[in-house]
């Protein structure tokens, strides 16, 4: 049953490692046996079914509740038997982001971009740099991989976007810009594998995209000798304060 699942979500080794290390319970919760989960865990062609995966084995380890990552789709219904739009609730590019400068900042020097295209960046709006950023939508991603004119790819980013015009889901790409994060701060792999196995919130406030204790987590991580150990730490520091809060 454990094969079957892993096939159909064309899981990776590591996750197909971390499956078998579970006992029964546990993967019948990560399967949606007992824990009214999909069989199916996702799309697969963007990684989605293996971050939601990582996310219920880790839940399971960690006798955490365990709710799906991903979207159901648009309309849901409601108790009383009708159905409101799902969408509502997540957060679009348009809501912005805590320290959204900072995050401007870091694609920048991440990327090496060129003063123009700094400069065009830092005055966009929230909506629409976020998109180029490849932070909210499918379309982009936060590490331009395989570019030679990067600060010209940025501003052919920005175009269509502008001229798309319409707003994205915030880190709709979310696996991606999890391997961004440890391709950016050179993660080895323990670290690479601990930090792919956590929950969707948790990965967030890692990588600074959610409010942290003290609020001090980068996504380039600078202020660290070992940026592998900083994230060890960033991680226990959020189990550490999950188990504090009972």
């Amino acid at each position: 049953l454990l094969e079957s699942f892993a096939a159909a979500n064309k899981l990776s080794q590591a996750s197909r490692d971390a499956l078998e290390c579970l006992d029964r319970q546990q993967a019948l919760r990560v399967m949606g046996f007992t824990s009214a989960l999909r069989f199916l865990a996702g799309p697969v062609y963007r990684g989605e079914a293996e971050l939601e995966v990582r996310t219920r084995i880790w839940a399971a380890q960690h006798e955490a509740p365990m709710e799906a990552v991903l979207p159901r789709g648009d309309i849901e219904a409601t108790r009383d038997g009708t159905k409101r739009d799902r969408s509502r609730s997540r957060r679009r590019a348009s809501d912005s982001l805590p320290n959204l400068a900072q995050h401007v900042d870091a694609f920048i020097e991440l990327n090496d971009l060129d003063e123009r295209a700094s400069t065009v960046l830092r005055k966009l709006d929230a909506k629409t740099v976020l998109q180029v950023m490849g932070l909210a939508g499918v379309e982009n991603s936060f590490l331009l991989r395989g570019v030679r004119e990067k600060s010209k790819a940025v501003l052919q980013r920005l175009r269509k976007v502008q001229e798309a015009n319409h707003d994205a889901d915030l880190f709709a790409q979310l696996s991606k810009v999890m391997e961004d994060f440890i391709t950016a701060n050179h993660l080895d792999d323990a670290a690479a594998e601990s930090f792919r196995g956590l929950p969707r919130g948790v990965a967030l406030e890692v990588m600074g995209f959610t409010a942290s204790e003290g609020g001090s987590n980068t996504f380039l991580i600078k202020e660290a000798a070992d940026a592998s150990e900083e994230v060890r730490r960033r991680i226990d520091e959020r189990g550490s304060k999950r188990d504090a809060n009972g």
